[in-house]
């Protein structure tokens, strides 16, 4: 009995001087993983875009615009949005309140035009000008040798016919005035892959 009540005084006493978990930590460690997540998400949906902004993990890929990649991007918007609303923004410090404005902010916009503006049903010129774009941004920048930014060129090339299929597919009576430039802006993209490229 009397041992007990000594080992119940001793676990009293070292949990009484026992640090207490740091838990500022935790929601700042959360929200990073946060934000990892997401722009790995956007870059996979948007590769040309990352290229663009100096991020080369997906230089070999181009855009996927079928209908069941938009829908899956849909999703993850969706589950992104969900995992900020959780975010105890008054956790946050001052910078990562920014961010998670931003990012709630791009959320927003995102979602807008996928689900409401639905351009990717509408314009022509998503598709057109996206090889030109995507094989320029690889070009214009001396990011990496130029034997291996052509790698990447050629790979995105191979997925050209891709996003004219998913053009086919998805557009339904674009408006006249779209579709001529669409037409311009792809004659300008076969200019630039028999010149430049």
């Amino acid at each position: 009995m009397q041992s007990s009540r000594q080992l119940a005084l001793l676990l009293l006493v070292c949990c009484a001087h026992a640090p207490a978990p740091d838990r500022s930590a935790a929601p700042a460690a959360s929200f990073a993983q946060l934000v990892d997540d997401y722009f790995d998400s956007r870059f996979s949906y948007l590769p040309s875009r990352a290229t663009g902004i100096r991020f080369h993990e997906h230089d070999a890929q181009l855009e996927d615009f079928s209908r069941p990649r938009i829908l899956a991007q849909i999703a993850d918007l969706k589950s992104f949005q969900a995992r900020l609303a959780a975010v105890d923004r008054e956790q946050l410090s001052f910078d990562e309140s920014i961010d998670a404005q931003l990012i709630e902010n791009a959320i927003d916009a995102a979602l807008l035009e996928l689900t409401v503006v639905r351009s990717w049903e509408r314009n022509p010129m998503c598709y057109a000008g996206l090889p030109g774009n995507a094989l320029d941004s690889l070009m214009k920048r001396d990011f990496a040798p130029a034997a291996e930014r052509l790698r990447s060129a050629i790979a995105r090339l191979g997925q050209v016919p891709r996003v004219y299929a998913a053009a086919k597919q998805n557009l339904s009576n674009p408006p006249k005035e779209l579709t001529e430039v669409a037409l311009r802006m792809a004659r300008g993209s076969v200019g630039f892959l028999e010149g430049p490229v």
